[in-house]
């Protein structure tokens, strides 16, 4: 729980556009272009958008819901680059040796 708010509901949380009680990390966000989460998914970056909070959305064109959990497939190859630079990018150190990603 947040502050007494389920976690499934933080998106509308998120929505009424309140000031969170303090500063909220980056986000990344991967979607699949055929995930049911997909609404979801950009719900979430416009209302943290509307925050300030900075923030990346990752669409992968094709791909279907836990993708990323197919490390042989090229999307899930790309999924897993982006969220490791992101993390490179946000905590200003190597999150591990990009170069095994292929």
């Amino acid at each position: 729980e947040v502050k007494g708010v389920m976690m499934e509901n933080i998106d509308k949380v998120l929505e009424r556009g309140e000031a969170p009680g303090r500063p909220l990390p980056p986000f990344c966000i991967e979607t699949a272009g055929r995930d049911p989460l997909l609404p979801d998914s950009r719900r979430l970056d416009r209302a943290l958008e509307a925050l300030g909070v900075d923030r990346e959305l990752h669409f992968h064109q094709g791909a279907v819901h836990v993708f990323h959990a197919g490390v042989p497939m090229r999307s899930a190859r790309r999924c897993w680059r982006q969220q490791l630079a992101f993390l490179e990018r946000h905590m200003g150190e190597p999150a591990c040796d990009l170069s095994s990603v292929a």
